[in-house]
Parts: structure tokens; C-alpha cells; sequence
């Protein structure tokens, strides 16, 4: 059974709320809820990942949400920076003409993989309006969002 993990950063810190949903119990495809989940002003991770069982019991549950735990600690520094990233950047919304362009000179903790991956969250953050972003990834390698025409 696929089952898929959700963890929300709050902008405020603190431990991320974690959930797990077995694919049975969902009405859309697994990788459209994913997909989809990432909506909205929080920062959200998501994982598919499989276990034994049919989803339906208390005894698979416990065990899921034991598993998207463990995997999330095992990621917990990296989507941890994301989160940063991507509440750094959505704060400069609110500086930055529609637009615009916000710079981040400094190389982030993150590959070029993980910040695209927050620059697709960040396009569709309410306060989005069409900043451009520039950001180095760990190794040096140069990222930019740029507005979809």
C-alpha cells in the first residue's frame, strides 16, 4: 500500500506537523493529492512511500505514521532549510514590486533540486506577483524563478 506523508512548517518554527493518508482512503490519484497539497502560505513536504497492510487498520496507521516520522527526521535539517528559503523569499513579496526581482547573494544550504523545488511552492504563494529569484544552491550552481508567461 502507498502511503503518503505531509509535513507542514509553520513560518513561526517549532516541529512540523506530520500526517499520513494510505492511498485507499483518498479520492484523487496519490501524486495529484502530492501534487496538490502544496497549496496555500505553508510550507509543505511530501513524500510517497510504501508499507505492507490495506491501510484500513489502527495497527497500519500506527505503524505509517511511525515510518513518515522516521523519514522525516531523516530529512529534517534539509526541509528544514527549505522552509527557510521559502519563507525568506515569500517575505520579500512584500518589498518587491510585482515583478521584481529578489537576490539571495549568499549560497543556500540546499542543492539546485531543492530549490526549484521550493521556487514551485513559492509560485504559488497568494502574495506571488511574478518576482523573479536568483539563488545559489550549495555547490554554486546558479537558480532562478522566473515568471511563467
Amino acid at each position: 500500500m502507498r502511503v503518503l506523508r505531509a509535513s507542514m512548517y509553520s513560518p513561526n518554527g517549532g516541529d512540523p506537523v506530520t500526517t499520513v493518508s494510505p492511498e485507499a482512503s483518498l479520492r484523487l490519484p496519490i501524486e495529484e493529492v502530492a501534487r496538490e497539497v502544496k497549496t496555500g502560505d505553508i510550507f509543505v513536504t511530501t513524500e510517497v512511500f510504501e508499507m505492507d497492510g490495506d491501510g484500513t487498520t489502527d495497527a497500519f496507521l500506527l505503524k505509517a505514521n511511525i515510518e513518515a516520522e522516521r523519514r522525516r527526521q531523516a530529512r529534517d535539517r534539509r526541509e528544514r532549510d527549505m522552509a527557510i528559503a521559502y519563507y525568506y523569499w515569500t517575505a520579500m513579496f512584500r518589498i518587491a514590486s510585482p515583478r521584481g526581482v529578489i537576490a539571495s547573494p549568499k549560497p543556500a544550504p540546499l542543492s539546485a533540486t531543492e530549490i526549484e523545488e521550493v521556487f514551485a511552492l513559492v509560485r504559488r504563494h497568494t502574495n506571488y506577483k511574478a518576482q523573479s529569484i536568483i539563488a545559489f544552491a550549495e555547490d554554486g550552481t546558479a537558480c532562478r524563478l522566473d515568471p511563467v508567461k
